[in-house]
Parts: structure tokens; sequence; C-alpha cells
């Protein structure tokens, strides 16, 4: 970070929930940190070609890369939560083409027209939409041509409008109070404090950095589920 200017923003930093605490690590990986089936299908759907690299931005305790590696591939994953790293390092020690990385989506390294597919869920949000153009930018730079990013994350598809009524709907559809899950006052900092956006401005920021649409899995009017390639 040295190098960068003084108006860069460090998006190592933590945004929303905190994830500093190996209890809450455990916690968020017994939720939705593990599944093994899900990852293996989105590799299935990344169509990667053998010994591919692979980037997982925002890894969490890093299943989706394990699986990768043990696919073959050369899986690396990114994180701003220490804990996070420490647990994912754990999970897959045995595996010498896997590894971990503090850092996200404007601070990790790779060499331009590099990697084969990245991947994200759920990490983008926390970048305001200036960066996010930023970042989407520096994907597509990094990736080869034809390169894919699959993307997952809140995003919001309600009209503006009706914003009171459509956040509101998503966090009770969303929360749970039996402590399995997320809770009301989880969402509401997500809505609160990060940054997740409008469905048609996040198409625009990835029109804009050279993206193509492939394929669309969107399921709600707040999940937005997309596989893209550099054109």
């Amino acid at each position: 970070m040295s190098t960068l200017p003084d108006w860069y923003y460090d998006d190592r930093r933590q945004v929303g929930l905190d994830f500093e605490d190996n209890d809450q690590v455990a916690a968020y990986d017994a939720r939705q940190g593990t599944d093994s089936s899900a990852d293996r299908a989105t590799l299935e759907r990344l169509a990667l070609p053998p010994g591919a690299l692979l980037i997982d931005i925002g890894c969490g305790t890093g299943n989706l890369v394990r699986c990768a590696a043990e696919a073959g591939h050369i899986a690396q994953g990114y994180d701003v939560s220490p804990a996070m790293l420490e647990f994912a390092r754990a999970r897959a020690r045995s595996l010498e083409n896997a590894s971990f990385h503090l850092g996200g989506f404007l601070t990790l390294q790779a060499e331009p027209d590099s990697v084969d597919a990245i991947t994200s869920s759920y990490a983008l949000h926390h970048l305001s939409d200036f960066w996010k153009q930023l970042a989407l930018l520096r994907l597509h730079a990094l990736l080869k041509p034809g390169g894919r990013l699959l993307l997952r994350d809140v995003v919001f598809a309600f009209p503006a409008e009706e914003i009171e009524s459509g956040v509101e709907g998503w966090i009770a559809q969303m929360s749970r109070s039996d402590g399995q899950g997320f809770s009301r006052a989880d969402f509401a900092i997500h809505v609160r404090e990060e940054h997740s956006t409008f469905t048609w401005i996040l198409e625009g920021l990835l029109e804009r950095a050279g993206f193509r649409l492939l394929e669309n899995r969107d399921s709600s009017a707040a999940y937005f589920d997309r596989l893209y390639e550099r054109a």
C-alpha cells in the first residue's frame, strides 16, 4: 500500500460484521462456510481447464479454494480477516496448490492476463460504487481473454421508490431469531453500513469494465448470481 496515492481506499479493513473473533468465524463456517457439493457445482459451472488458476475474493473459511485445489487447480483465496485466513489455511493444510492471502479486490496481487477464473460471494458490497468500478476494472485486467468472473452478492432489484418496503421485506425474509443464522440486527448493519447497490447500477459497472454476461441465476429481488466472461 505504500506505493499507492494517499486517497486510495484500504480494502483490507473490516466493514460491517467483525470476523476477527475465532468463535464468530467458526459460527460463520457452520452457517454457510462449508458446502462442498455446492462448491463443486460452482467449479463445474466455471468449466475450468485442467490446472487453471482460480482466485476467490472474500474466501471466508476457504472451502471453495480447498475444493478447487483438490480438483487439481491452482487456487488462491483472499480475505481481509486474518482469523478467516487462519481457519482456511488449517482446512487446506495438506494441499500445496492452495494458498491464502490478506487482501481484497483493490489489493490482491496477480499478473495481468494470467487468471482463468475469479469468484466472489458476498464481498463486493464492502466497496462503494466508486471503488466497485475500479475493482471490476482490476479483475478484468487480471483475467485471461475469455476468463470468467462468477459474482454473487446482495444486490437490490426492487425500484428505488420502494426502498423502505423492499429492505423491510428482505430483512423479514432473511433474518432468524433462533440463533442459527444472521439476525435482523445483522441485516440492519448490512444496509446501514455496507454498500449493496441496485442491480441496474452493478450491471452498468460490469459492462463498463468490459464483462459480457454468460448466465443469470438471480433468485430473488436481493440476490445477484451471475457468470461473466472477459470480453
